[in-house]
């Protein structure tokens, strides 16, 4: 196994345990930023009000070490 797989292997490892560090609405969220909607967008989408939104994408972000 070469120093570049090894490598791989471990920030896969570290993405995988901020992932599963994520609250379950956290994880409704996730795939809704990744396709790129907006807080109005995803308050439609899952009938939470804007703030809750905002706020768990914000958390979630942090999680995640994203900007």
């Amino acid at each position: 196994m070469t120093s570049l797989h090894k490598e791989r292997e471990h920030v896969a490892r570290e993405a995988q345990l901020r992932v599963d560090n994520l609250t379950p609405r956290e994880l409704d969220i996730l795939p809704l930023v990744a396709d790129g909607l907006i807080a109005k967008q995803i308050t439609v989408r899952l009938n939470v009000s804007e703030v809750t939104v905002r706020v768990t994408r914000a958390r979630m972000m942090r999680k995640l070490e994203l900007r």
